[in-house]
């Protein structure tokens, strides 16, 4: 009985760290986020660990990274900072590269993130008109994979944090 207690005990111990793992990360990419210029509610960048489990955590105290995905919307600032340089034709550009910004935390359980998975990945960008996306994983790209980035940097900008 008592083994049983233990391992129990174990297995909450290793859920809550990789919790607080998934929350620091889930913090700090917020804060990077915000940095670049794009508007996030001052509740998400600063969001406490008790509020992180409650809302992303599953019953079996299991985080769902799936709903740690978040967009952002780029800042006025950031649009006028990022805005087209004026041209002898055009001397007021009213466009401006800047977007929307997606964010996905990517659940694998296998050993590298494979082409399907970046694929799909660069097809969401895509198909939801997002000018940028940032992936978190918790494994690293293959080589194939790497290469989907720079064959679609005409349609967005992707960046991978493994």
């Amino acid at each position: 009985m008592a083994d049983d207690e233990d391992r129990a005990q174990k297995q909450r111990d290793g859920i809550d760290r990789e919790a607080a793992k998934l929350w620091r990360c889930y913090r700090t990419v917020h804060e990077m986020v915000q940095d670049r210029g794009y508007l996030l509610a001052e509740e998400e960048v600063n969001m406490s660990f008790d509020t992180f489990k409650a809302k992303f955590t599953s019953n079996d105290g299991s985080v769902d990274r799936r709903q740690m995905n978040f967009s952002a919307t780029p800042s006025e600032a950031m649009i006028a900072k990022y805005a087209n340089a004026p041209t002898p034709d055009n001397q007021r550009p009213t466009t401006s590269d800047i977007g929307t910004i997606w964010v996905e935390f990517l659940m694998v359980t296998d050993v590298s993130i494979g082409i399907k998975q970046m694929r799909t990945f660069a097809q969401h960008l895509s198909q939801h008109n997002f000018s940028a996306g940032i992936l978190i994983a918790p494994v690293a790209p293959s080589g194939p994979a790497q290469k989907i980035i720079p064959a679609v940097a005409s349609e967005t900008r992707i960046e991978n944090f493994p």
